[in-house]
């Protein structure tokens, strides 16, 4: 998602604790109690976290560490409950954000399709 569209979407507060990943990238990255913060917003607006990467802060520059989290989205309809999606996000941050994690950053993927940016049914 483009920090455009991230500044739509949530609190000035959460976008000055963003990180900028380099130019190409072109995404925005959270340490783990405001990345948790950022999915509460999204969850809260009914957008669809399709899942997100974890990066770290090595020496002032951020490095892919080559993971990522996902829903399985295979598997998952646009109805599902929210709430569902939001806990399944922190469990898997959680596995990252432990003693020894405090340089880990975290990016979220919104899911999209070719007609748009699904919202959850209400």
């Amino acid at each position: 998602m483009s920090i455009e569209e991230f500044k739509k979407l949530l609190p000035k507060e959460l976008i000055e604790t963003a990180y900028t990943l380099p130019p190409k990238m072109g995404d925005l990255v959270w340490r783990a109690n405001d990345i948790k913060k950022v999915l509460a917003c999204l969850i809260g607006k009914n957008r669809m976290i399709a899942g997100g990467e974890i990066w770290e802060m090595k020496e002032n520059e951020i490095a892919s560490t080559w993971d990522v989290w996902d829903h399985g989205l295979n598997n998952i309809s646009q109805s599902e409950n929210p709430e569902k999606w939001y806990k399944t996000a922190i469990e898997n941050i959680n596995l990252f954000d432990k003693p020894g994690g405090e340089n880990y950053l975290y990016s979220v993927v919104l899911y999209r399709t070719n007609r748009g940016n699904p919202k959850f049914k209400k």
